[in-house]
């Protein structure tokens, strides 16, 4: 595609010229139909049209005082228009660039709220705060994980092209995949914030204003984004998408691959690695969690943050048969964890957390980040 081929540097100007005019403007049958970037319209006018919309999507409910980290100053309008390279540019360039006006507002939100830790008055203040600063760097990840999606479906990049979050993408999805992610990470984003707002309740409400404040332009903007989206897919060219669609892909094709590698392959090692099969080969545990102090850890938590930090690999912790009363806190650096059990009802993971004894939502769970 044509981002694709110009980031690689091929072919002289006044060929990328050629290549340019051509993707914009293609006769169809003499119907004067335009293309952008794989999305085919009727005419000129109806492409324009469509860019438009989607310009005004983008923006809509958005303040245009706000200038975050990395953007541009003015209004949000002409701040998208400019970077997505003016009009006639595809319907693509338009979600890039707000999708990249967003990530700076995110960063500048991660910001302002650090900038209210001192005000807080008591632990939960306390704590609701950096929970906030956490969940919103998570919205930081997850729209630095959508360009990559994006990249990925609605671009057409070639396999061997570097992403710019390598953590999120190892290897190269096919496009139907990639779409999918981008939505999941964008909704993800999107309930980041509503996380951040409830850890608040129970307080008088004086830190909450100045919080919601501060992630309301963010959570506004992400809203606008999964809009946009909505409206891309409405158009997109069967290709793209569809190849996902469990109805018509038959049984099984529900769960990816990395679940059914989990469910099937896992499993049938951890079996053989207990001897239920005559095979001798077993699966590949990095550390064993014991009560009795038969394994290297006592504690699932202690193996956890002795795990390494963005492991690239699946790193597995067998946890022997036995009640663990912990709460296991999974930090976001510590990727690719796989505990594994000896069945329900066999190894057990209880906390006491709750709303009640003075913790967030987001801190009550037993095992999560």
């Amino acid at each position: 595609m044509t981002s694709t081929w110009m980031a690689r540097g091929k072919g002289t100007p006044l060929q990328v010229l050629l290549l340019l005019l051509a993707l914009l403007i293609v006769p169809r049958g003499g119907d004067g139909a335009a293309v952008f970037s794989g999305y085919t319209f009727k005419g000129q006018g109806e492409a324009e049209a469509f860019e438009e919309a989607l310009l005004r999507q983008a923006c809509f409910n958005v303040t245009s005082s706000s200038s975050g980290a990395g953007r541009g100053k003015g209004d949000c309008v002409s701040r998208i228009d400019t970077a997505r390279g003016g009009p006639s540019s595809g319907p693509v360039p338009v979600l890039r660039a707000a999708l990249r006006d967003t990530l700076g507002e995110a960063v500048s939100a991660v910001g302002a709220v650090a900038g209210l830790a001192s005000l807080s008055n008591h632990a939960r203040e306390e704590m609701a705060v950096r929970d906030c600063i956490e969940l919103l760097g998570y919205s930081v990840d997850e729209l630095g994980w959508s360009l990559d999606a994006m990249a990925e479906s609605l671009d057409g990049v070639e396999p061997e092209m570097e992403t710019q979050h390598g953590a999120a993408s190892g290897s190269v999805r096919s496009g139907a995949r990639a779409e999918d992610d981008l939505h999941a990470w964008l909704s993800a984003a999107l309930g980041n914030q509503d996380t951040c707002t409830e850890g608040f309740r129970g307080t008088d409400g004086r830190l909450l204003r100045r919080v919601e404040a501060s992630v309301a332009q963010l959570t506004q903007l992400v809203s606008n984004l999964l809009a946009m989206h909505k409206r891309l897919r409405s158009i997109m060219p069967l290709r793209q998408h569809g190849k996902n669609d469990t109805a018509a892909s038959g049984a099984g094709s529900e769960l990816p691959p990395w679940v059914m590698d989990v469910a099937g392959g896992v499993e049938g090692e951890l079996a053989r690695a207990r001897g239920r099969t005559g095979r001798k080969k077993a699966m590949r545990v990095d550390v064993v969690v014991a009560r009795d102090g038969s394994g290297r850890y006592r504690s699932v938590g202690e193996a956890v943050a002795r795990a390494p930090n963005h492991s690239r690999r699946k790193y597995v912790i067998y946890v022997k048969r036995g009640v663990y009363y912990e709460n296991v806190d999974v930090k976001k650096k510590k990727s690719n964890i796989v505990l594994v059990g000896e069945g329900m009802g066999e190894t057990v993971i209880t906390g006491s957390r709750s709303f009640s004894s003075g913790w967030t939502t987001f801190r009550s769970a037993t095992v999560g980040k």
